[in-house]
């Protein structure tokens, strides 16, 4: 048997996951300040100060202990590595993930280049990709709601047990049962969802109703999944809907554009709210910086914002431009949607930027835009496609 060796940098490295599984194991009892035996007084001092700018630019709280235990370990194995690996120019797991995570995509950025001031270092897109997963798993858990849902059977006491083990393994991160009925009276029920054994409930117009078998089949929780997928599609879409009629404005819609590149195109929609005093002098220094550590650019529309959310009102700059103009090395674009946002608005910045992406990347839906000839048609259209999403 050979012997195995391992170089101080390994050690470090193993021993640092061996006490970020043991704090996990013991959250309710984090206690910061013992890191502080492993890990270096600048790394720390580093992570500290970077979960203090983000809370200052995006409004996000992220003192969690839990989270910042992890954070800060993740931070150090991330310093330690860049010391002896070779930087890359780009990573295409980003890119995909900037898709469909596309807010805390910006966080991961906003965070390496923090963390780069702070440490004096050069981080990799690799390293930035690490970044993302270890928000996106935080966030998105703290982030999901469950739909409160009620049952409605009459043979309540014959299958219950059964029926509520079947619900819970399958969909027990997606909806809380706060009630099971044996009598039906529509005027008792204050639930978004509905799962009866019975035929024929009759139900207000906002209940969500899936006819299930006593004992759930395979089919049944086919039919859930939809449900729940459209609950909270429609939800969101509410949302986002009373989102674009608050931050879009005929005054800010442009079409027949005439731009040659993209500078002309972010300085003529940061000088127009500019003189709606919407943001601040250095924005469009901010977007051109944005643009510089990845271009805004899903598939073939632009949705160019800065990283820091510090404009004094949300707003939308919707520009159709005559002729695709360069917005990447290999790619264009003829619609632009630039975006200002108020540290205040983050979680709706947030949903917004997804929907749009969700909707914009298919082109189809692009070119309809385009050809908006002024504000009001834009306008329906869009909520139109927020609206039409299938279930099928």
């Amino acid at each position: 048997m050979s012997n195995i060796y391992f170089n101080d940098f390994e050690i470090q490295a193993l021993t640092l996951a061996l006490i970020e599984k043991t704090f996990t194991k013991k959250f309710r009892k984090l206690n910061i300040s013992d890191l502080k035996t492993f890990i270096p007084d600048k790394v720390f001092k580093a992570c500290l100060e970077t979960v203090k700018d983000i809370k200052n630019d995006y409004k996000l709280f992220l003192n969690d202990p839990n989270f910042l235990v992890r954070f800060i370990i993740h931070v150090n194995n991330l310093f330690d590595r860049v010391k002896f690996s070779k930087q890359e120019t780009e990573d295409t797991m980003l890119t995909g993930l900037a898709l469909q995570y596309p807010f805390i995509y910006d966080l991961s950025l906003y965070t390496a280049e923090d963390l780069s001031k702070h440490l004096n270092i050069s981080i990799s897109y690799t390293e930035t990709t690490y970044l993302l997963l270890h928000f996106g798993s935080y966030l998105i858990s703290r982030k999901q709601n469950l739909i409160n849902t009620v049952i409605i059977t009459v043979n309540y006491y014959n299958n219950a047990d059964s029926l509520l083990t079947s619900l819970s393994k399958h969909f027990g991160d997606d909806i809380s049962i706060s009630e099971i009925k044996t009598n039906f009276s529509n005027e008792d029920i204050n639930s978004k969802l509905i799962l009866t054994t019975e035929d024929n409930i009759d139900v207000k117009d906002n209940n969500y109703v899936v006819k299930i078998t006593p004992f759930l089949t395979d089919t049944d929780v086919i039919k859930i999944k939809k449900m729940i997928n459209k609950i909270r599609h429609d939800v969101q879409t509410d949302k986002i809907i009373k989102f674009l009629h608050e931050f879009t404005s005929p005054n800010l819609f442009f079409n027949d554009l005439n731009f040659k590149n993209k500078k002309q195109c972010l300085v003529y929609a940061a000088d127009k709210l500019l003189q709606y005093q919407y943001v601040g002098k250095d924005f469009l220094n901010e977007i051109c910086e944005r643009e510089r550590m990845a271009p805004t650019l899903f598939d073939t529309v632009a949705m160019p914002h800065s990283l820091k959310l510090n404009a004094k009102k949300s707003q939308m700059v919707v520009m159709i431009n005559n002729k695709p103009i360069k917005w990447s090395v290999d790619n264009k674009s003829q619609l632009i949607i630039l975006i200002s946002v108020n540290k205040n608005d983050r979680d709706i910045f947030e949903d917004l930027l997804q929907a749009l992406i969700d909707e914009l990347s298919i082109r189809k839906n692009v070119q309809s835009l385009i050809n908006s000839n002024n504000y009001n048609i834009f306008y329906t259209k869009i909520v139109n496609l927020m609206k039409n999403k299938s279930f099928d």
